[in-house]
């Protein structure tokens, strides 16, 4: 049993723990014993209070609360009940815990005599969200940490409320929450997140988020999803990661910033297709991609389109650099 359950369970106030399955159960003295968040939230969400009342374990949201979010075609692609185990997938991809998500674990929760399975996420101290503090406040490295994260996911709930804001010896820092819309079963255009309009990313990747970037191993990835989640996550959210990522990799290679790569995939109108999602669509490119997978062993064809494409950009590039911001535009 993790460290997190272990410790909400014997924080709950008057609770303990049970259970030693495949998702731990936390007892609970009643569902009314858990506050509810201050802020507005579409689904269930509780806050497991620690000892003293005064401050919180953990946050709990379980599947069967789950509303159905997003609109469009863009809500199509994630099923209700599916958002725990796509928070749970994201905590597990975002290894030494480079975008800082906190930690998170599926569990049972039983209290008052009702059980409910959902995710169980450590508690982030906080002083608001990004909301509630200009973009300027917070530094290049965290933020592009935040938004390479995003397009690897794809994730489709980037906005101000969910990336809490802590102050530390005067430095403001961003930990980014809610994953329960990332990985679609499709790869689509997805809803523009709050740091495409933050300077931030427009500046060239830094060094430190290149070479973690370059570093990512999708097919590695790809397995560990499956080996941990098995049928309750699609192959399409699966081949969503590795395109996500073969696409930040390209992406780098050709010196784009993460504005550049994120107009791939995000937009404001999401009922129109971005580039993305015509590129993935288009008949000549699949006809390649085709060729491609009867000659080699290819993963993803999703990844394969995004290799063929964007590496043949760079010889653009080599003619005019701005043919492949162009490409993107």
């Amino acid at each position: 049993m993790s460290t997190l359950v272990w410790r909400a369970a014997a924080e709950l106030h008057k609770g303990r723990k049970a259970g030693t399955g495949q998702s731990p159960t936390i007892v609970a003295e009643s569902w009314e014993s858990m506050q509810r968040p201050c802020r507005e939230s579409t689904s269930g969400v509780y806050i497991l209070p620690a000892r003293s009342l005064r401050e919180s374990a953990a946050v709990f949201k379980p599947k069967d609360e789950e509303v159905g979010r997003g609109s469009g075609r863009v809500l199509a692609d994630f099923g209700r009940g599916s958002g725990a185990v796509r928070e749970v997938a994201a905590y597990e991809l975002d290894r030494e815990g480079f975008a800082g998500v906190s930690e998170t674990k599926m569990v049972k929760l039983s209290a008052g005599g009702l059980e409910k399975e959902g995710m169980l996420q450590a508690f982030v101290d906080n002083i608001g969200d990004a909301e509630d503090y200009g973009p300027s406040l917070f530094g290049v490295e965290n933020v592009q940490r935040i938004a390479a994260f995003d397009i690897r996911i794809m994730n489709a709930d980037r906005h101000a409320g969910n990336l809490l804001v802590s102050k530390t010896e005067g430095v403001y820092k961003l930990h980014p929450i809610d994953h329960g819309l990332s990985m679609p079963d499709n790869v689509r255009t997805l809803p523009w997140p709050v740091w495409m309009d933050w300077e931030q990313v427009k500046q060239p990747m830094t060094a430190e988020v290149k070479e973690y970037i370059m570093n990512l191993d999708p097919h590695s990835d790809a397995e560990l999803l499956r080996s941990k989640f098995g049928n309750a996550i699609s192959d399409g959210a699966v081949d969503a990661l590795t395109c996500g990522t073969v696409l930040l990799q390209v992406g780098a290679s050709l010196g784009l910033s993460l504005f550049d790569v994120g107009k791939m995939i995000y937009s404001i109108d999401t009922e129109t297709p971005g580039f993305m999602e015509r590129l993935l669509t288009n008949p000549v490119v699949n006809h390649l991609a085709n060729v491609l997978e009867q000659n080699f062993q290819v993963e993803s064809r999703c990844s394969t389109i995004v290799e063929l494409t964007l590496e043949s950009a760079s010889l653009l590039a080599e003619i005019d650099p701005d043919k492949v911001h162009d490409l993107v535009a």
